[in-house]
């Protein structure tokens, strides 16, 4: 069975990222065998921010056993569901 890995990239300054965030939550209850990490780029102690090259937010990336099924930043929600449903989809 494939890991899909969720990174919720966001900022506790960013406005857009405050108002996302209730969606993103929403999205975690609706794929709970997805594994999510949420990320504070100020504070990533385990540098996935610069490993994912991620210099926006709110942003997320998808990654599928290791390979990455693709990313989608800004607060249009249906962009996070897509990317989400193309994961389970490949």
């Amino acid at each position: 069975m494939s890991t899909i890995n969720v990174f919720a990239f966001s900022s506790v300054t960013c406005a857009p990222c405050k108002h996302i965030k209730p969606v993103l939550l929403d999205l975690k209850e609706d794929y709970p065998s997805y594994r999510w990490t949420f990320v504070d780029i100020n504070n990533d102690p385990e540098g996935y921010t610069k490993y994912y090259n991620v210099s926006n937010v709110p942003s997320m990336v998808v990654v599928k056993d290791d390979a990455i099924v693709g990313t989608h930043k800004g607060t249009h929600a249906m962009g996070y569901l897509y990317l989400l449903k193309q994961a389970s989809r490949q």
